[in-house]
């Protein structure tokens, strides 16, 4: 979870929405790998994924869940109000999170394998998000 706060927060991602009963916890372990980005970052911990998820569609977001059979990435268009919802990394999103996600996308990779590290694919897909608003001609028209 620290990796993910910190590479959040170097993104420039606007808050991290963690599930209190599925999540790990910002520990003080955790604060310290984030390399103290915890205190930067707004972080808000909730008890119901699913209706935080609806909140944000009502306020103008567009949810993407991520899972190994979604859309590409790199085809995908992410507005400026963009959530991202990552699964756990055994099972995935629960049923009821995904169906209320917008849409879901994949990373592509070169070699057939399940799955990558929540905080890797977190990376990848914050880093795209940054990429395209410093670059927005590089994106899907």
């Amino acid at each position: 979870l620290g990796a993910i706060i910190r590479t959040a927060y170097s993104a420039g991602m606007d808050g991290l929405v963690i599930c209190q009963d599925n999540s790990a916890s910002v520990t003080p372990a955790v604060v310290k790998v984030s390399s103290g980005s915890a205190f930067l970052l707004p972080i808000c911990i909730v008890n119901n994924l699913r209706r935080a998820l609806e909140r944000a569609k009502e306020k103008g977001f567009w949810i993407y869940g991520t899972e190994k059979d979604g859309r590409p990435y790199p085809q995908a268009i992410f507005p400026e109000k963009v959530g991202l919802v990552f699964g756990n990394e055994g099972s995935g999103m629960r049923r009821l999170v995904k169906e209320s996600c917008d849409e879901t996308i994949a990373i592509p990779m070169a070699n057939p394998f399940d799955s990558l590290n929540v905080s890797v694919s977190a990376g990848i897909l914050c880093f795209e998000i940054l990429r395209r608003r410093l670059f927005p001609e590089t994106g899907p028209r």
